[in-house]
């Protein structure tokens, strides 16, 4: 699908802004502004702040709710509908970019799931542990602690992880059983365990894309992953798909207070 860009009321979320800035050192008159306000934006005055001069500029929101990259501009481009989210080519590919710079533990957890997978059960319980760490689930990983003993928990994990050969609900609901996982970490687990197959349903893409936080939200949230993949012949994983998106989504749920205007 291709159209115009509504370039006349864009807005950029103060948490990327301040990765921007971090970034470019551009010089600016901003006002004070907190990570979770939406800051308006110029495309054209800002064009510098927003990254111009990098191959990943950072994305912004613009006046019509497509999330676009300053490469848009001036340019007819191409969108990519998710649902009811709307986003450019150059907004995904630049939303995963920050994520994968900013990432500096996936590489090692993914590489002990696929030790898992490769009947090196014995490691799903520092696998999990790995898990709980890489999301941010510290209170998650001790009330898992604190309804299993260690042996135990590493074996519901073993039969859940060595049983996955169902669909996605099935997949889902096997963390669901392993008292102290919601969806969020369950798909965590699922998520680093095989990223080519899974991805994370987390509540800010519940909250931004309409997925239910239970298992029929989590399979068909898969189920439009999937066809977006195959829609926009896109090479990238599951979940790198889903790690763009989320980047991009979080922009608005994080960013609910009124405009700071510049």
């Amino acid at each position: 699908m291709h159209t115009s860009l509504d370039l006349g009321s864009c807005w950029i979320n103060g948490r990327t802004l301040r990765k921007a800035l971090n970034y470019t050192k551009a010089n600016h008159s901003l006002p004070v502004f907190q990570a979770t306000e939406r800051v308006a934006i110029d495309p054209y005055r800002d064009a510098y702040l927003l990254g111009a001069e990098f191959q990943k500029p950072f994305p912004f929101c613009t006046g019509n709710g497509v999330m676009a990259t300053i490469l848009d501009v001036d340019a007819v481009t191409q969108i990519y509908e998710f649902g009811l989210f709307k986003c450019t080519a150059s907004a995904f590919e630049s939303s995963l970019h920050w994520i994968k710079q900013d990432d500096t533990a996936t590489e090692a957890v993914e590489a002990l799931g696929r030790e898992l997978l490769a009947g090196a059960w014995s490691k799903c319980y520092e696998f999990s542990r790995q898990v709980c760490d890489w999301g941010g689930g510290e209170r998650v990983w001790g009330n898992l602690n604190r309804h299993y003993t260690a042996d135990a928990l590493q074996n519901e994990l073993r039969c859940w992880f060595s049983g996955m050969a169902g669909n996605d609900i099935a997949a889902i609901e096997g963390g669901l059983n392993i008292k102290g996982l919601g969806v969020s970490f369950a798909s965590k687990h699922l998520r680093l365990l095989d990223p080519n197959r899974y991805a994370v349903l987390d509540d800010v893409l519940s909250q931004g894309l309409g997925f239910a936080l239970n298992p029929a939200g989590y399979a068909l949230f898969m189920h439009e992953l999937k066809r977006f993949q195959e829609k926009y012949a896109i090479s990238h994983s599951l979940a790198h798909i889903e790690w763009a998106i989320f980047g991009l989504v979080r922009q608005s749920v994080r960013g609910q207070q009124p405009f700071i205007k510049q």
